[in-house]
């Protein structure tokens, strides 16, 4: 990605704030970045975040901490807030993803870093994640925008989580002639793994001066070079296939302008193009 650092953040409190001493190592790690944080609020109305949005460019950086109980997590974020900046935070955060937080933030304009648990307990990251996209084009954004980048990050997004890092396969191939086999199950049984429950999936996205760029991150095995292919290449075939594996890549290609791979698979770039440009 190209283009000048954005080094403003604002800092806005969160629904599951994050243990002090990884919010304070991140906070550190972005002014060692040059990257300058103040206090704000999303407190008050719609009415109320548009005026402080416009009257405040920065970015805005919410911390969150899930902590070990479900329950209430289903509920706060159900809806998530359309913050450009979100990071899931605990006691065990290695120093260097923090660091590696402090350059993504300072050369993007819109970065979330999640687990896999707290993105999937969420009702429409895709859904969060495009709104804010759209906020960070401003006037280059537009509803038919809105609606090809959400339906693409849908499509990404459960790939990431459910094929990348909880490993699961294709629905056709999971389920196979049992009946018996539920879906739902195998993702709850995988996500009763802690190491796979915690793998990361990161969205970051890039405003060109022509073009958007969206990336989508997890920490799976990746899409092998063949199968990426053999999905993009289906065309019709891969939506009237009886096996479902490739739909959703194709179907992602389909809403963008281009569609790339980088890190064996396990990072997937999504272009659009914004209004007025070209």
């Amino acid at each position: 990605m190209t283009g000048t650092p954005r080094q403003h953040v604002a800092l806005v409190p969160s629904p599951l704030p994050a243990i002090a001493a990884a919010r304070e190592r991140v906070l550190a790690d972005l002014r060692a970045a040059a990257v300058q944080v103040r206090e704000d609020s999303l407190a008050g109305g719609a009415d109320d975040r548009a005026r402080a949005a416009a009257d405040s460019p920065a970015r805005r950086l919410m911390f969150l901490d899930p902590g070990p109980s479900p329950e209430p997590i289903a509920d706060t974020l159900s809806d998530p807030p359309a913050v450009d900046v979100m990071l899931e935070l605990g006691a065990d955060t290695p120093a260097e993803r923090i660091a590696g937080w402090a350059r993504r933030i300072a050369e993007t304009d819109v970065f979330w870093s999640l687990s896999t648990m707290t993105a999937m307990r969420m009702a429409t990251p895709s859904r969060a994640v495009a709104q804010t996209v759209m906020h960070a084009l401003g006037p280059r954004g537009s509803d038919e925008l809105l609606m090809r980048v959400e339906t693409a990050l849908h499509e990404t997004l459960a790939n990431a989580l459910v094929h990348g890092n909880l490993e699961l396969p294709s629905l056709c191939t999971l389920e196979g002639d049992d009946p018996a086999v539920d879906y739902d199950d195998a993702v709850a049984a995988s996500l009763g793994d802690p190491a796979l429950a915690g793998r990361r999936v990161e969205v970051s996205a890039r405003c060109e001066p022509d073009l958007l760029r969206i990336c989508v991150s997890d920490e799976g095995d990746g899409v092998p070079d063949t199968l990426w292919h053999q999905s993009l290449a289906g065309g019709q075939d891969a939506l009237a296939h009886s096996d479902k594996s490739g739909r959703g890549l194709y179907l992602t290609a389909m809403f963008c302008e281009d569609l790339n791979r980088y890190d064996a698979g396990r990072t997937v770039e999504l272009c659009f193009q914004p209004d007025g440009a070209g």
